[in-house]
């Protein structure tokens, strides 16, 4: 059986905007628990990218959503923060109505809008830490390895 941690994994993040504030949960598990994160999660085989953001919008939150644009990408190797390498890639979509749902309370405390300027990122789960610095500096593409990522997570 090949080792699962030598593959790499594509996770895919959405910064939902609703009136200048994205939406954060904290996250529950062994992976990031009591971290807050933007909803998403794992492509599955054979799927696009916006299909990989719409069914984790209906899985994780159930809303409709506006599909709008990629934001960032970031790769990782694996290291002190990351067990394994990642390919991460940040999505943005704009809410359109009704209010986020709970619909995976065994993965996430609960959903709570966060005014941008104001997300609290040394609570951060990396990757959505690595998201918020992307969109403030417009940046679309970056490698984690090319920043101190442990630094920038909590100094922020």
């Amino acid at each position: 059986m090949d080792d699962p941690f030598s593959q790499v994994r594509v996770g895919v993040g959405v910064m939902l905007w609703h009136d200048g504030k994205v939406l954060l949960g904290r996250r529950k598990g062994a992976h990031g628990a009591g971290q807050l994160s933007f909803p998403g999660g794992h492509m599955e085989k054979g799927e696009s990218i916006e299909e990989c953001v719409l069914r984790e919008m209906r899985e994780e939150v159930g809303p409709a959503v506006e599909f709008v644009n990629l934001r960032h990408q970031v790769t990782a190797r694996s290291s002190r923060f990351m067990p394994r390498d990642y390919l991460h890639i940040g999505m943005s979509a704009k809410w359109v109505s009704g209010e986020p749902v709970l619909m995976e309370p065994d993965k996430c405390d609960g959903w709570s809008w966060y005014p941008f300027d104001d997300v609290p990122v040394r609570e951060m789960f990396l990757f959505a830490a690595l998201a918020v610095d992307a969109h403030r500096k417009s940046c679309v593409f970056y490698d984690a390895d090319d920043v101190d990522a442990f630094d920038l997570w909590r100094a922020s």
